[in-house]
């Protein structure tokens, strides 16, 4: 009597491994295939008793897989069973039901686990299965339901937030105490510079107000001069931060004035986030009251029109003014480069005719007859630059003394830089998530085997399992040292580099060796000047440089090819190029290969990594006093090329 035959489905080759020991333990012979295209193409072929299937791969995935095989008069009849660590809860696995799979089970499962899932599928008889795939969904509704599945994912994001919250709240109790205890002001205030939160005694000791009182308030209500609260405003630009505290004049509940020293900072959390500006305020009006008349004059001095106008035109951010008639009366050129308009052209005219830009048209519209602050992202053409740009508009009104308000300022700020960089690093964490859990899942798969049927399985069983569990450790700890090192790095801190002599020739032989027998599809020509290559460098990390180039050559060489490794001294340096016949990269791609947590792809169907490794790469390059550069066009590969001093030990070549 012939075996049933069961059709394994998954883009990872240790997971197909884990699920042929499986079914072939239960009397299946198995065939596998790593995506859903090549999987259809099998069954095909040769119809299968049953499917086991991965969720999310490339091509083609398990949910269009699921699709096909229902659609299909050969294969419509045919088990179809969800195994996959991409979705967890109820609510997924019903709705994979809804769409025909005869289970959804999630990894890793212990083997019994798993066929106690697998049995209660199968139960289900061949009249039950014909007549619910009678009612499988159409086209719109599998889509529909298919979308769901995404959207419940982005559910357990917010329900983990909330959560991250209310943990936050349980700290700031815990602080609260020897917050209050502290004698100098707190000002915590948000980004537009309203206060949050204080500490209550200094706050009323210092300036008389309560924290109800200023609570939601701009805070530059404790400022007797609008210059000193601009000056204070400069401690949260990172790139003109002072380095001293400020002497400002504080403004007390009663209208007295004192002398204050101040010091600002930004607060950001462990993963570089930003959350908030602290202030602080020190009362140091006993020493400094005898410049009080100094200060007085020189803000009287800076009230002048003359150097108003010369302060506003040197801020780099785009910047305009409009009177109480909402006429234009003050533009910097970056505002005229962005809005493509001369301030001489639209001198005193309304700001609705001279703005061009609908979007910050009805902004400012808008805000025409608001009394406070706003800030807002709008998409602009940059006129200058012909591209869309993200531009945050801060818009407030300008206050006189005697007449209340006079008018509105918006200063226009590119924040599409920060909006990219905040995009990437929240890419780099669901990444890294992803990274760490796929390994993950294999150790405990196969541990797990280990521990139920250890003494069941033969010492090449076991050899092999735990072979596969050293493996992914070791992936796990590559990981892991990036991560180090690029937490040394966003600290500014250099590598540690521990230098000796190595002949650098002998490292890339072996290394190149070690590839040969791993990867047999491609073709390794290795090319080294005679003789030895001896550098002062840390062998570790130099190591680190030609794996991370050599695994990129292999892995976007999907289908093969020649790698050529060539290594030859020049006049001061050694030289080491690695060219590979790949998929290449576009210049776009290109100009960012060395950004952190870039990666040209980040799809689910992506080639691992974390977008650390040409980062980190330079890096080591270039604490070692070596450069490197990378050439690549789409579909003719790409080629790597860098250079190490050769100082005292290294031999010379021609130049």
């Amino acid at each position: 009597m012939s075996r049933k035959l069961a059709l394994v489905v998954d883009d990872n080759a240790d997971d197909r491994r884990l699920l042929k020991h499986y079914l072939e333990q239960r009397g299946y012979a198995t065939l596998q295939a790593g995506n859903g295209e090549a999987a259809l193409e099998a069954a095909q072929a040769s119809p299968p008793d049953l499917i086991v299937s991965d969720a999310l791969m490339p091509d083609m995935d398990g949910f269009q897989l699921l699709r096909r095989v229902r659609h299909s008069s050969r294969l419509k009849l045919t088990p179809f069973i969800f195994y996959s660590a991409v979705y967890t809860g109820q609510r997924d696995q019903e709705l994979a039901l809804s769409l025909g799979a005869d289970a959804f089970i999630v990894k890793p499962k212990e083997p019994e686990a798993f066929w106690r899932e697998l049995d209660a599928a199968l139960a289900r008889n061949h009249a039950a299965r014909r007549a619910a795939a009678e009612e499988l969904p159409d086209e719109e509704s599998f889509l529909r339901k298919y979308s769901a599945i995404v959207a419940r994912k982005v559910e357990e994001k917010v329900a983990e937030l909330k959560r991250t919250q209310a943990e936050l709240e349980l700290g700031e109790r815990k602080y609260r105490n020897i917050f209050n205890s502290i004698t100098d002001v707190i000002l915590v205030s948000d980004f537009t510079r309203r206060v949050i939160d204080a500490n209550r005694p200094a706050l009323d000791t210092l300036f008389g107000y309560s924290l109800e009182e200023v609570r939601g308030t701009s805070a530059q209500r404790f400022y007797a001069e609008e210059a000193d609260f601009e000056a204070v405003g400069c401690f949260f630009i990172e790139a003109s931060c002072p380095r001293e505290p400020l002497e400002v004049l504080g403004l007390r509940k009663d209208g007295s004035t004192f002398a204050a020293e101040v010091r600002g900072l930004r607060l950001s959390d462990e993963s570089g986030q930003e959350l908030a500006d602290i202030t602080i305020w020190r009362d140091i009006s006993e020493r400094r009251r005898t410049a009080q008349e100094l200060r007085q004059a020189l803000a009287a001095a800076k009230e002048s029109r003359e150097q108003i106008d010369a302060i506003l035109r040197s801020v780099a951010d785009g910047l305009l003014v409009t009177d109480g008639e909402n006429r234009l009366i003050m533009m910097n050129r970056p505002a005229e480069d962005l809005l493509g308009v001369s301030m001489e052209e639209a001198f005193q005219k309304p700001i609705g005719t001279v703005i061009r830009q609908s979007a910050l048209q009805q902004h400012l519209a808008v805000l025409s007859g608001t009394s406070g602050e706003t800030l807002l992202d709008l998409e602009l053409t940059d006129k200058s630059r012909g591209e869309i740009r993200i531009i945050q508009a801060h818009t407030a009104p300008v206050q006189s003394r005697s007449a209340g308000k006079t008018g509105v300022i918006t200063i226009l700020r590119d924040v599409t830089r920060d909006r990219e960089i905040t995009r990437l690093k929240s890419e780099f964490i669901s990444i890294a998530a992803h990274e760490l859990r796929t390994p993950l899942a294999s150790v405990m798969g196969f541990a797990e085997l280990l521990l139920v049927q250890g003494e069941a399985l033969d010492a090449e069983q076991r050899r092999e399992f735990q072979n596969y569990i050293f493996e992914k450790a070791c992936v796990l700890e590559k990981i892991i040292d990036d991560l180090l090192d690029l937490s040394r790095i966003e600290s500014g801190r250099p590598l540690q580099l521990e230098k000796a002599p190595c002949d650098l020739r002998r490292t890339i032989e072996g290394l190149v060796g070690q590839y040969r027998k791993e990867s047999a599809r491609h073709r390794f020509e290795l090319q080294l000047a005679e003789g030895p290559a001896v550098l002062d460098l840390d062998q570790g990390k130099i190591v680190q440089v030609l794996e991370n180039l050599l695994s990129n050559a292999v892995k976007y060489s999907p289908r093969g090819g020649s790698i050529q490794v060539t290594g030859a001294p020049l006049e001061h340096h050694y030289q080491v190029r690695i060219a590979d016949q790949g998929v290449g990269m576009t210049p776009e791609q290109l100009e960012r290969v060395f950004d952190k947590f870039y990666r040209a792809d980040t799809s689910d169907t992506a080639v691992p990594g974390l977008g650390l490794g040409m980062s980190i790469v330079k890096v080591i390059i270039e604490d070692h006093g070596g450069d490197i550069r990378v050439e690549s066009q789409p579909g003719l590969g790409t080629q790597v090329t860098f250079r190490l001093p050769l100082g005292d030990n290294g031999s010379r070549g021609p130049g």
